[in-house]
């Protein structure tokens, strides 16, 4: 079971690496999806998790006064080369490590897959991520508070459905989307179940970003910020 956990965190870990030898300074220093990070800071921020082990997870943390923000924004500091190519080479060197916080074992899919897209989204670069890694990772943020980025609070209101996989997360109206959208979805998307007639069964459908037209009867709004779905009113008419 480990094994198969790491084969596929190296597996995007070697994507990820293919995907950035091929930009340009100025896509490195490109915001992410990842406030106030570059491109480049995510990756540093990635080469500092993979070196990551239980001790000097703990240690980091206590330096940090417990400020998950400071300890990680102390990481990119330290793992950002002077050059992409300095940071890349960086990355390629700590690929191979399987070292962990004391975390479960498939936050560091998580950790890869959702910082994957961190960077590829702002880029307009796309990856076909096997079914496997990203329903393990759904699972997980599922079950983890959103104090530690999850969706634990959200899946006790919405049921989160990936379309295109064999994965209904939550109890609630059902989200249906694709697996990326259900667990990370672009800042410009909304969702709104709308059930206007006994006879329908509640859908969702997307709302352009500037707001909602008139809701219908019984409608939950969600706000997608960054990778983050809020669930931000409820009308009852």
């Amino acid at each position: 079971m480990k094994d198969d956990v790491w084969s596929m965190v190296h597996a995007e870990r070697a994507a990820l690496i293919d995907d950035l030898a091929r930009l340009d300074d100025e896509q490195w220093g490109e915001p992410s999806l990842c406030e106030g990070w570059t491109v480049h800071d995510v990756a540093a921020h990635l080469v500092d998790t993979a070196r990551t082990t239980r001790l000097g997870f703990v240690l980091g943390l206590v330096r940090a006064r417990f400020d998950f923000d400071r300890q990680n924004a102390v990481g990119v500091e330290r793992e950002r080369g002077a050059s992409p190519q300095e940071t890349l080479e960086r990355l390629r060197q700590v690929a191979p490590r399987r070292s962990t916080p004391p975390a479960p074992l498939d936050s560091r899919l998580v950790e890869e897959v959702l910082h994957g897209e961190d960077i590829r989204r702002p880029l307009g670069l796309t990856r076909s991520y096997p079914q496997a890694a990203v329903v393990r990772s759904l699972r997980l943020q599922a079950r983890t508070p959103a104090s530690f980025g999850g969706a634990k609070e959200l899946t006790a209101r919405v049921q989160l459905t990936a379309a295109d996989a064999d994965l209904s997360i939550g109890d609630g109206p059902e989200v249906r989307e694709p697996r990326f959208p259900c667990s990370w979805p672009s800042p410009a998307d909304e969702w709104r179940w709308t059930s206007s007639t006994g006879r329908e069964p509640p859908r969702w459908r997307r709302l352009p970003d500037q707001g909602l037209d008139h809701p219908s009867r019984g409608s939950l709004r969600l706000r997608c910020e960054g990778r983050r779905i809020r669930v931000c009113r409820a009308w009852h008419q």
